[in-house]
């Protein structure tokens, strides 16, 4: 049986350190409550066009660099959120991901 391909992300650690840091600073301040079940992540933000550019914008960089991940953007009218799902063999990204939005939160 064939070992399964395993995926992560192509940026260099230098590159996700940059990453990270330019997240704390900028999208993961506005999240305002976070869901995790399993090897899915959503992050709920309040309905803004500034919040609604941070994600669009993520989404398109992630999807990049972390193109095994799949990513949803909803918006209910009163908030936005972005549902990440990583598939089962990847779900450490999803954990790494988890640890970064919750410190960036306290």
């Amino acid at each position: 049986m064939a070992e399964p391909i395993l995926q992560s992300c192509t940026l260099t650690p230098a590159e996700q350190r940059s990453r990270h840091r330019l997240l704390r600073e900028t999208l993961l301040p506005q999240v305002r409550r976070t869901i995790r079940v399993g090897n899915r992540l959503q992050l709920e933000l309040e309905q803004s066009d500034t919040n609604r550019e941070l994600l669009e914008e993520f989404i398109a960089f992630e999807r990049n660099c972390c193109d095994f991940l799949s990513y949803l953007l909803t918006d209910n009218g009163t908030h936005l959120t972005l549902t990440i799902q990583a598939p089962s063999e990847s779900g450490d990204v999803i954990d790494t991901f988890h640890r970064l939005v919750e410190d960036a939160r306290q």
